[in-house]
């Protein structure tokens, strides 16, 4: 149980770690649970507790950056999202530009400065003890995403007012060798990009584009795929990984096709039902290393092999329906993001 002083203590229950707190307020001792089974990281999480609470005003009168980011994370991302590993590394990357900075002082100036030091790689985390990686236009707005609905969870959980609400400015996307249509739309890869990929890309990088991009499955996905979700006799895909929280981004049935079914053959030898195909952590690296070796202009990221498969099939007459089944997304969405022409396609259509 908490003490009665509101320091946080760390509990066992069952196999996990848990923050044990008590509310004053409330005059209940609430409990948070840390993820993990592993005393070491649990004393991590009981260690990041402790500094947010010397880093929050206990007047009430502001709450830091890194307080909100942690807040959200426990309160909703650990909770609600299947896939919380995103976020977590958004909010390290945040915390360590903006620190104890109040998150009512947050505005466009602090988010433009941001946006450069992460191009620059000068945003130094725990994920990096050297220097900080560059980030892409993309990662970076995603990162500012996450800011935001740390700011929103924080305003709807009555920590700030809605008067100390921060200015967040996300940064816009800029262009490169991506093909696009009108703008709104999804980019992807043409069909020559998508050949070059496959040819020059080796071993489990190569295997993991070639099934992203024919089944037009999110990354996570296929990274997780296991040998007993792929029916070789019925040929058929269950994109959904066993025992994985489901979200509203669902993951489909879909066709075994012939392009893959020699590869699934030769990476399901020798390996159990429950044993993933692939082993490699570094799939975004080498993807990204392998773009540019080919001289694609940034940004680039995995996401686009979906957005390509799906697009190349409505260039070729394929039904939205169709489409939307293999994406597992409604008719809508698909629409919305893929109903395009590549430039280079359209002129030769009007000929």
């Amino acid at each position: 149980m908490g003490t009665a002083s509101g320091i946080p203590k760390l509990i066992r229950r069952g196999r996990r770690y848990y923050i044990s707190i008590y509310n004053s307020e409330k005059r209940v001792t609430e409990r948070r649970s840390l993820k993990t089974e592993d005393l070491a990281e649990a004393k991590k999480g009981l260690a990041r507790q402790l500094a947010l609470m010397e880093n929050v005003d206990r007047k009430g009168l502001s709450i830091t950056v890194i307080a909100a980011l942690e807040d959200y994370l426990l309160d909703h991302v650990f909770e609600n999202c299947a896939a919380p590993r995103r976020q977590e590394i958004a909010a390290t990357h945040l915390a360590a530009f903006f620190g104890k900075t109040a998150l009512a002082d947050v505005n466009i100036p602090m988010c433009r400065a941001y946006a450069a030091a992460r191009r620059a790689g000068k945003v130094v985390s725990g994920l990096a003890n050297v220097k900080g990686r560059r980030a892409s236009d993309s990662t970076i707005r995603r990162e500012l995403t996450t800011l935001t609905s740390a700011a929103n969870h924080a305003k709807k959980w009555k920590r700030i007012s809605p008067a100390d609400m921060p200015s967040i400015e996300r940064t816009k996307e800029r262009g490169g060798f991506l093909e696009a249509g009108l703008a709104g739309e999804a980019k992807f890869f043409s069909r020559e990009q998508i050949a070059l990929l496959l040819f020059h890309a080796r071993g489990q990088t190569r295997d993991i584009i070639k099934l992203c991009y024919y089944t037009a499955a999110r990354r996570s996905s296929i990274e997780e795929i296991t040998v007993g979700q792929i029916d070789f006799a019925r040929k058929k895909i269950d994109l959904a990984t066993p025992g994985k929280k489901q979200t509203k981004k669902r993951q489909p049935v879909v066709p075994l096709f012939p392009v893959l079914e020699a590869d699934l053959r030769r990476l399901v030898v020798g390996k159990e039902p429950t044993d993933r195909l692939f082993k490699t952590r570094q799939f975004p690296y080498q993807f990204n290393l392998t773009c540019r070796a080919l001289g694609f202009d940034e940004p680039h990221n995995p996401h686009m092999l979906r957005h390509s498969r799906a697009t190349h099939l409505l260039q070729d007459g394929k039904k939205p329906y169709s489409v939307a089944a293999l994406l597992g997304d409604t008719m809508a969405t698909v629409e919305a993001n893929y109903g395009h022409h590549s430039p280079s396609e359209l002129m030769e259509d009007l000929k």
